[in-house]
């Protein structure tokens, strides 16, 4: 593996402070954090393949990349809401026959062994690299990895609520019931979006054919 390390001289207090912006296949890495930090050390680890003990990833998924982000000093719980903005190759994309909406950032869960598939916007294509950008609610391990087929509907989100007015300067909550419609245990990946910025991310652990109330505020 290869390790490059980042000095952050300050981050500010909930606001995006700009983190990394390489090696590949990373263009760059926001954070916002709940306390103001002088000085911070971010490291990011270039795997050479998946953890041990990690579970398979969906049939048909191809895997470029393996890589971990370390917020140091312990203060890695101090991470409100994380942003990483990705790239693949457009000759992996072609050579391996993916579908172009079957790319993701994957986050893996050290208790369950699982790869969690994020929610991943395709915001660029340069003609030589497309460019993904993808919330993220705190840092770790990650993959990326694209699937010959678009992915089936794993969750039925119903009973949406939201405010009837919310402002980025304050606080609001929103309620949905989500739905595994699947045959084994999966966790939903919740985005809260005002004004073209994400507010806050959560994951739902929904056991298979069980309905849930996922509770986001920001």
């Amino acid at each position: 593996s290869t390790l490059t390390r980042y000095q952050i001289s300050d981050t500010g207090k909930l606001v995006w402070a700009s983190l990394v912006a390489s090696p590949a296949p990373i263009d760059k890495i926001l954070a916002q954090f709940g306390e103001q930090t002088d000085d911070l050390k971010v490291d990011v680890e270039d795997l050479s393949g998946p953890p041990s003990g990690a579970k398979a990833f969906p049939t048909g998924t191809v895997v470029s990349d393996y890589f971990n982000v370390i917020v140091g000093d312990g203060l890695s719980g101090s991470v409100s809401q994380g942003h990483i903005t990705f790239y693949v190759q457009q000759a992996w994309v072609e050579s391996n026959n993916l579908h172009k909406w079957s790319v993701f950032l994957y986050s893996y869960d050290e208790s369950t062994g699982q790869w969690i598939a994020l929610p991943s916007k395709r915001i660029k294509d340069d003609g030589t690299q497309i460019y993904y950008s993808t919330p993220v609610p705190a840092f770790g391990t990650f993959a990326v990895g694209g699937n010959v087929n678009l992915p089936e509907p794993r969750f039925a989100v119903s009973d949406l609520t939201i405010p009837d007015e919310a402002a980025s300067n304050s606080a609001f909550t929103v309620t949905a019931k989500v739905k595994n419609l699947t045959n084994d245990t999966s966790t939903y990946v919740a985005n809260l979006w005002l004004d073209q910025l994400v507010r806050a991310t959560k994951f739902l652990a929904v056991d298979p054919g069980v309905t849930a109330t996922l509770t986001l505020e920001a």
